[in-house]
């Protein structure tokens, strides 16, 4: 939370997991405290790092309004799915759903203008779309070791002070050129918003993109903490504008939306989840196969760390 609130790139879904999981961790020990008294209670008790991780995913459903998306988030690493944590992380996800739009309503995290229709030219462009999503997360991946290498031997105060100054040299370009849109700092959601209209020009979703990259790299590079997974979604979204605006394929938005899914499964290495998070939080199921493609040539064409 302090990362994001002094102007760190990194998202909310970093302190919510380990909000849901420190809950969880309290149920646990209620009902472990309750097992010892009540025969009952013996039945509810399950393993620490199972109510964790089910904690989280309540958590993340919340927070990204996508009940599956949250449980795959929780539980799935590089591609491993057990069964044994997906079916505890579900229950909870979706109870954690329920509650969330009982109070907030059921608009989509990221909702489009309009409606998208699939021809066979967007799965067609959804190929070199995964390609540069592919290059672009390399790149990222690559500036983010170099930056954990070199900072992390500096000692902590002065590793923290040449951040700050890092991220504030990177903040003044968008709070001068765009002002009013966080275009470095948070998750990036406000960003997302913003080109889904459509109408940004190649030059300035590059300047997004690169802005964004190095703002983030910047952030985890020097100790700060929070999630990576909405900034990587910020960033496949200025990729898939400038390519869109290059493209011109005219229905605005639709690869802002492909290039999150990509961008976020060559970061993450995973290639069911993102696809699943686009389409519960968009709530267009065209989207699912152009995404598909995307996702499945940048994930193949990047390497496993």
């Amino acid at each position: 939370a302090l990362t994001i609130g002094f102007g760190g790139s990194a998202g909310v879904e970093g302190p919510a997991r380990w909000l849901g999981a420190a809950v969880g961790a309290q149920f646990h020990r209620l009902f472990r405290r309750l097992a010892l008294r009540f025969r009952w209670a013996r039945r509810l008790l399950a393993q620490p790092g199972v109510i964790v991780m089910a904690g989280s995913a309540a958590a993340m459903a919340a927070v990204f309004r996508a009940p599956i998306a949250g449980a795959l988030l929780a539980t799935d690493y590089e591609g491993d799915l057990s069964p044994d944590r997906l079916a505890p992380a579900l229950a909870a996800s979706a109870s954690g759903f329920l509650v969330f739009i009982a109070f907030r309503g059921t608009a989509p995290l990221l909702g489009a203008a309009g409606s998208y229709h699939l021809m066979a030219r967007e799965i067609f462009w959804a190929l070199p779309l995964g390609l540069g999503c592919a290059v672009a997360a390399s790149f990222y991946r690559r500036l983010l070791r170099f930056g954990r290498h070199h900072l992390g031997r500096l000692p902590l105060p002065v590793r923290g002070g040449v951040t700050g100054l890092g991220l504030l040299l990177l903040a003044l370009p968008g709070a001068w050129l765009w002002p009013g849109l966080p275009v470095t700092q948070g998750g990036g959601i406000e960003l997302v918003s913003h080109l889904l209209h459509g109408g940004t020009p190649s030059s300035q979703a590059l300047a997004f993109l690169a802005l964004k990259l190095a703002a983030t790299s910047r952030t985890f590079a020097g100790g700060g903490v929070g999630g990576t997974w909405l900034p990587s979604v910020t960033m496949g979204a200025a990729l898939g504008a400038a390519f869109e605006a290059w493209a011109g394929l005219g229905q605005p938005g639709l690869f802002v939306l492909v290039g999150t899914s990509a961008f976020t499964g060559a970061v993450h290495r995973s290639l069911l989840t993102p696809v699943v998070f686009l389409a519960e939080t968009t709530g267009q199921a065209a989207l699912v196969v152009p995404a598909l493609v995307a996702t499945v040539a940048a994930y193949q064409a990047t390497s496993a760390e």
